[in-house]
């Protein structure tokens, strides 16, 4: 059995593994509800996560597809009548629409690309065993742009509190759905992720509450991120809400 599970691992091209995870994301997440949707958001939020619920035991390496990047592969979708994009602006693109009816999304079966259950359990503690050694390995210093992670509180509708990390991306930090998962769980709030106006940044983290200090120390033990990569604004909070969960 491990032998056959490994031999699919190998057996499943780069290429069928983004189609099949945007597929399952078609599926599954992607809601016309949500529509119109970033493909940066559609991306990280959707297709990332649906391809960690694939039977295939590995991760998506977009290189090494023949469209190279999201953008183009969604192009070639569009064509292929799938999908619908739109353009509001130069270099913005938005999923627009979807093809509920297509051949290919009705012929598509979730149950037969998904893992079994066990399958997820133990593949997650694989992952969890080396995630902060990975994570430490990837971490990379930028050397354009900003040089530091960016931390700040900001007030949203009206009097609510928005913790903001800037910058991630550029230290090579995948903004995923187990990231923000794991961020929701850690501080019992709503975790979201948005593109940052410079794409050098990639997504910047929301977090729903005051978790300045609290999330620099999670980040750095998480990402094995240094305190030095940190610009952290926590001017104006009390001593108690700096303490809170560290």
């Amino acid at each position: 059995e491990e032998e056959g599970g490994e031999e699919s691992r190998e057996a499943v091209t780069d290429e069928e593994l983004l189609q099949a995870a945007f597929l399952l994301a078609l599926h599954q997440t992607v809601k016309d509800a949500d529509l119109p949707l970033l493909t940066s958001t559609l991306y990280a939020q959707h297709v990332l996560p649906a391809c960690r619920q694939l039977r295939y035991g590995r991760e998506l390496n977009l290189k090494k597809t023949p469209w190279k990047k999201f953008g183009t592969f969604l192009q070639a979708m569009e064509a292929d009548g799938l999908v619908t994009t739109h353009t509001p602006k130069a270099g913005v693109v938005h999923l627009s629409a979807v093809n509920r009816l297509h051949d290919t999304l009705l012929a598509f079966d979730p149950a037969e690309h998904q893992a079994e259950e066990k399958e997820k359990e133990e593949e997650e503690k694989k992952k969890g065993a080396a995630g902060a050694g990975a994570a430490a390995a990837s971490i990379k210093v930028p050397t354009k742009g900003s040089k530091v992670i960016q931390i700040r509180l900001v007030k949203v509708r009206g009097n609510k509190n928005l913790t903001t990390v800037h910058n991630l991306g550029g230290f090579g930090v995948v903004l995923d759905d187990a990231l923000r998962q794991e961020v929701a769980k850690k501080f019992s709030a709503s975790v979201s992720y948005t593109p940052s106006p410079n794409a050098r940044e990639g997504l910047i983290m929301n977090v729903q509450g005051k978790y300045v200090l609290q999330l620099q120390a999670f980040l750095q033990e998480r990402c094995g991120l240094e305190k030095k990569h940190f610009q952290v604004d926590a001017k104006g909070l009390s001593k108690q809400v700096k303490e809170a969960n560290l």
